[in-house]
């Protein structure tokens, strides 16, 4: 069993308040993963960047979704681009 926390991001963040945000939810023992979701590549991809800059600890707890038709009636998670440790995945591939 995993408990995952879930951050929708429609707005771009700093890169030192996320740097915050990465660092402690990879020092977090409640939640095995963090998934990011965002609605806009750009911010995903700018988010995707940062994240490489990081050691593997904080990178293998830490899981990107795109989902660019997100709206607050909608959330595709089947049909979303997910990017886990450096590879772009499906939902069936991250969680098989």
């Amino acid at each position: 069993l995993h408990s995952i926390a879930v951050e929708v991001e429609l707005n771009q963040k700093s890169s030192r308040r996320l740097t915050e945000k990465f660092v402690k939810y990879s020092n977090c023992k409640f939640y095995n993963y963090i998934l990011y979701v965002f609605n806009k590549e750009s911010v995903f991809n700018s988010y995707n960047k940062l994240l490489k800059s990081f050691d593997d600890e904080v990178q293998k707890k830490i899981i990107l979704c795109l989902d660019e038709n997100l709206s607050e009636e909608s959330f595709k998670p089947m049909q979303s681009q997910y990017y886990y440790l450096g590879k772009e995945l499906s939902f069936e591939d991250l969680f098989e």
